[in-house]
């Protein structure tokens, strides 16, 4: 589920903050060391949730508003999610740092949101996406296909982020999943903005 048709200025406003939040903050985690693939790949899953959670509330409110939906079910892309939540924590969270006592730890501290600096990003976006919805200034189009939008960012992220653990499970791991994902925002963002003009 995305929101396309949204007013260019807001949404520039929108890929900034989401920027801050969803690859700066996080590369400074990984700078100074508290950081880890998982909590990368962990905090855009719930952002995906949430995000659509979001969208869902608003559909839900407002049916009038949405001149156009998918024919595909909504627990289509509920059910990736879920499959992917069981990936990110068996492979991200428990096997790519099997033998790492630390980093174990350090996994299972932000799969329990007790981690700050996770809770910093997490919160600051979905805040930011709620806004960015609250402030639409033209009729939306809703898409529930799993392969779409933010979904498929989402899709490729992970495929790609994945990748980065051949080069060692190391916080230096996270910088080239870091580029990727803020790639693929760009490129989504701005595909988005073209939409929205048509």
């Amino acid at each position: 589920m995305y929101f396309a048709t949204i007013k260019k200025s807001t949404f520039s406003l929108y890929s900034a903050v989401n920027f801050f939040f969803a690859v700066l903050l996080p590369g400074y985690s990984l700078l100074i060391g508290d950081s880890t693939i998982f909590y990368l790949i962990y905090l855009y899953w719930w952002q995906e949730l949430l995000a659509s959670a979001i969208e869902g509330i608003y559909y839900a409110k407002n049916r009038e508003a949405y001149p156009e939906i998918s024919t595909n079910p909504f627990w289509a892309r509920l059910f990736l999610l879920f499959v992917y939540f069981v990936f990110i924590i068996i492979f991200f969270g428990l096997v790519s740092d099997w033998g790492n006592d630390q980093r174990i730890k350090k996994n299972l501290e932000i799969f329990f949101f007790r981690d700050i600096f996770f809770m910093i990003n997490l919160v600051g976006l979905v805040l930011n996406d709620w806004l960015h919805k609250k402030t639409a200034a033209q009729k939306l189009i809703i898409s529930n296909d799993p392969f779409k939008g933010r979904m498929m960012v989402m899709h490729i992220s992970i495929i790609l982020g994945g990748s980065t653990l051949f080069i060692g499970n190391t916080a230096w791991a996270g910088f080239p999943f870091l580029l990727i994902k803020a790639y693929l925002d760009y490129k989504q963002n701005k595909m988005n903005i073209q939409e929205g003009s048509n």
